[in-house]
């Protein structure tokens, strides 16, 4: 890593990453919500929309069109303390991906017309946010957790301000902050550190040097007393979130509170998960963090449950009781393997944050805009490694003070409780050294690694990738079995990552079946062999892994993502998973019960229950119509020797694919699979043919009213299986729609002003797909928006596409590929899911040949092929 401060005080970082042929270029302006004034409120979001609307070079949308035409991914985020604009493309398009970047952040023209159309764009955002049960919770947390402090405002701002400030305005709080002495340039990928510093010169040198006059923010003041607010929606799942005042990121103690964040709530292994959801089933979901801006934080615990049963309070209560219980116990037994955990976890950020030049370009943005340097890296771990139990202690009472605690929560309409209720219910279970915990008995398998693994990787040369980094092609062996082996050797990051596929999933599911897929994933790994529930969870949190059962549409299977010195221990307990699940019967009835909820609680996620609407509006006979959890009859039907026989019947070593990518052994790792398979006892029963879909002969459409803020719809049409080439066609066409050059972004958002969010959808399984558009507008904008949309497919259907145009969207889709399979679980999903379904394990690599094979002719083929008349489907929630 190499930083240089130019002459106009702009600072600059490159770090070299020669695993892949991609760059990541983000400039970071110290200017977010935190710094604006009365009447101001949300300006620092505001004006990263506007950025995108042109320079004196670029008119509207043509910014995004000339990095997508490059394949490159341009994007913006704003925060309370910064706003970032990124660009990640291929390497050598690096100079064109400055020079544009540099324009779009420090060249803008601010049209009154273009100001005026984008507040609609906003406004709409806002009421997206409304719609989402945990983004108000958290909102109100904020509201009343540091009331009178610039961190209590939402980043969006307010709806008010937002029609109401002035251009003028905006020019001036645009001027005070977009200086180069107040801004970051961070670029990092396969690039040559030289030559990188001096294009930064060439281009960013003539930038005027203004003095960046800094806004002083306030430390926020230790909140003092309770508070609380309640807020009622139109939804089945109540969300609660509360949590204690802590100091800012550069105190001392921040450390020590992260390991209590991990301990507590993050992970299987971690008390609150598996107390609180995995044993006793009293919530959905439950985790616990410590939130630390610059000037001050807070430590936050959340949970999710049913809201709709009945004695609310009374569940409410006894979450509020386990919580405290769970936290005295901490007090009185956490172990230093436990802390040694919670350190892996923390210190492993440092390995992973290598895999994606994005990833570690934000992680330096975030580090220097927030603490002036990356030096305060090194303070943090020296910190973390000395943290001790009695540290832990110590930051527990010195924090959780239940007399300082703020609540927010989300409730179901019908549902009432007062501001009083909800603080009593809190503090009768919630009161400082109340109850005198015992240690728990459990005894849980203690991990602990033969080698200091993170350590060795996290020393002085954190950001020195090496030159000898091996790339080796992808390489495919048949197993007498008839299993398949895939395996593709990468030394550029010390991960490893495989996925296991077989068929399953809702394709081999029917009317009395369906959840069954899902709920062997989500159980099969409640205990295996000689390992308890506890003893898995506690292995795979103290190397810092990933190690999941999955099921889907068309298959299910495991994921194994860790770090490379892991890599026997991971493939000894995945065995043992796969070859000898308990399915233990107690977690098992539990997780049925939070299905069950989960069920009830879908449609408070308007759009992913707007696309389950679209699948069954879609699908009349072909198992895509099932939800992937089934439904709660079948749940609650549903017996621990159901799941074991469902397993067992899929699990056949002639059906399964081993996808593997990584820093590995592959003898090491073909012995393991030998030793695998020929444990593998599988009658090989036969899997029912499908049933399939009869063709559609007139438009459907469902709706489903609900109180909204906004109407959520898709508009989509069936289309082809994995296999036709037509899939490629499609993509192509998703880019020609998609992108912020794409159709939909500049006519339905820019022009229009219709949504915020608006994009192409596809799905292809191994015998059918869909392609379509979402959209979220307002509600009194929903035909508008459905008949815009109708617009844009009858113009691919019945004009010619301009060459221009698909060239970019072809690159578009080059560019997108080649930036996600920098992740080496992406490749080792996509090989494993392109063998097992026809096109090989080699169409990764091939990939870019077939998206440039695209014609014109080809894209009007596939529009008048299945954007037919009579062949639609929408969906609708809405008010």
């Amino acid at each position: 890593m190499k930083i240089k401060i130019l002459s106009n005080e702009l600072n600059s970082v490159v770090v070299k990453n020669p695993s892949s042929d991609v760059v990541s270029v983000q400039i970071w302006v110290r200017c977010g919500s935190i710094f604006e004034k009365e009447g101001e409120y949300g300006a620092s979001h505001f004006i990263e929309h506007l950025l995108f609307k042109g320079t004196e070079k670029y008119g509207v949308g043509e910014i995004a069109k000339e990095m997508e035409s490059l394949g490159g991914d341009l994007n913006a985020f704003t925060a309370k303390e910064y706003t970032c604009y990124y660009i990640t493309l291929p390497s050598i398009h690096l100079k064109k991906g400055l020079a544009t970047l540099k324009d779009l952040v420090f060249g803008p023209t601010f049209i009154k017309e273009d100001i005026d159309s984008e507040r609609e764009v906003i406004v709409e955002e806002i009421r997206r946010y409304q719609d989402i049960p945990g983004s108000v919770a958290s909102e109100n947390f904020f509201d009343i957790h540091f009331k009178g402090h610039p961190y209590s405002r939402p980043i969006l701002g307010f709806e008010d301000v937002i029609r109401n400030i002035t251009r003028e305005k905006i020019v001036d709080y645009y001027s005070r902050f977009y200086t180069a002495s107040n801004s970051l340039l961070v670029i990092c990928g396969n690039v040559s550190e030289p030559d990188v510093f001096r294009i930064v010169d060439e281009l960013f040198g003539g930038l005027k040097s203004i003095a960046h006059k800094e806004t002083k923010i306030p430390l926020a003041e230790q909140k003092i007393g309770q508070s609380c607010k309640i807020h009622n929606m139109d939804v089945n799942e109540l969300t609660l979130i509360f949590g204690f005042p802590i100091p800012g990121l550069m105190h001392e103690d921040i450390p020590s509170l992260d390991i209590l964040g991990l301990a507590l709530g993050q992970g299987d292994s971690s008390r609150l998960v598996k107390t609180l959801r995995v044993e006793k089933g009293i919530v959905s979901s439950i985790g616990s963090y410590a939130y630390t801006p610059k000037y001050g934080g807070t430590f936050n615990i959340s949970f999710t449950l049913d809201g709709m049963a009945d004695k609310i309070d009374k569940k409410i209560e006894n979450v509020f009781a386990s919580i405290h219980e769970e936290i005295e116990k901490l007090k009185n037994d956490i172990s230093d393997d436990e802390i040694e955990k919670a350190k892996t976890i923390l210190l492993s950020d440092k390995v992973y944050e290598r895999e994606k030049v994005e990833t570690l370009a934000s992680k330096l943005g975030h580090l220097i805009s927030v603490t002036g340097g990356v030096e305060f890296e090194k303070t943090y771990f020296d910190g973390l490694r000395k943290t001790n139990r009695a540290q832990i202690i110590k930051v527990i009472d010195k924090y959780m003070n239940p007399a300082n605690i703020s609540i927010s929560v989300v409730l179901p309409k019908n549902v009432k409780i007062d501001d009083k209720k909800l603080l009593d219910l809190f503090n009768n279970n919630f009161k400082a050294g109340n109850k005198k915990q015992t240690s728990s008995k459990e005894k849980t398998l203690r991990y602990r690694s033969k080698v200091s693994v993170v350590d060795s990787i996290t020393g002085d040369n954190d950001y020195d990738f090496g030159s000898n980094i091996a790339i080796e092609k992808p390489e495919l062996i048949k197993h007498k079995s008839g299993a398949k082996i895939i395996m593709r050797k990468m030394t550029s990051t010390p991960l490893v990552s495989i996925k296991i596929l077989m068929p399953g999933g809702v394709l081999f599911e029917d009317e009395t079946t369906n959840g069954l897929s899902n709920l062997v994933a989500r159980t099969i790994a409640f205990g295996a062999e000689n390992l308890s529930f506890s003893d898995i969870a506690n292995i795979v949190d103290s190397t810092a892994s990933n190690l999941t059962a999955f099921s889907g549409r068309n298959t299910i299977g495991f994921s194994a993502d860790f770090m490379k010195p892991f890599f026997k221990d991971m493939l000894d307990i995945t065995a043992k998973i796969i070859l000898k699940p308990k399915f233990k019967q107690e977690f098992f009835d539990t997780e049925k019960k939070i299905i069950e909820d989960e069920i009830k609680s879908a449609e408070d996620n308007l759009g992913h229950y707007a696309r389950l609407l679209l699948l069954k509006t879609m699908y009349r006979k072909y198992p895509y119509r099932f939800d992937l959890l089934g439904t709660i009859e079948n749940v609650r039907r549903f017996k621990r020797a159901d799941a074991m026989a469902f397993y067992k019947k899929l699990l056949a070593p002639d059906r399964m694919i081993f996808s593997v990518t990584g820093d590995f052994d592959k003898k090491e790792f073909m012995e393991w699979v030998d030793e695998l398979l020929s444990k593998i006892d599988n009658p090989k029963e036969k899997i029912e043919t499908l049933e399939q879909e009869p063709e559609q002969t007139e438009n459907r459409i469902t709706k489903f009213q609900k109180e909204t803020k906004q109407a959520h719809i898709f508009v989509a049409y069936k289309t082809c299986g994995l296999r036709s080439k037509d899939k490629y066609v499609l993509s192509v066409i998703d880019s020609i729609f998609g992108g912020q050059s794409g159709r939909l972004f500049l006519d339905l958002r820019d022009k229009q002003s219709l949504a915020y969010t608006v994009a192409p959808i596809e799905l292809y399984g191994p015998d059918t797909g869909y392609f379509g558009v979402y959209i979220a507008s307002e509600n009194n904008k929903a035909d508008k928006a459905i008949e815009e949309i109708r617009k844009q497919f009858k113009k691919l259907r019945d004009e010619n596409t301009i060459k221009e145009e698909i060239e970019r969207a072809k690159n578009f889709v080059i560019g997108r590929n080649a930036i996600s399979m920098q992740s080496f679980s992406e490749q080792a999903t996509t090989m494993g899911f392109d063998e097992m379904f026809g096109d090989g394990y080699m169409t990764m690599l091939n990939y870019s040949e077939s998206i440039l094979s695209v014609t014109d002719k080809d894209i009007a083929r596939i529009a008048k092929k299945y954007f037919k008349d009579r062949a639609e489907n929408i969906s609708i929630v809405s008010s």
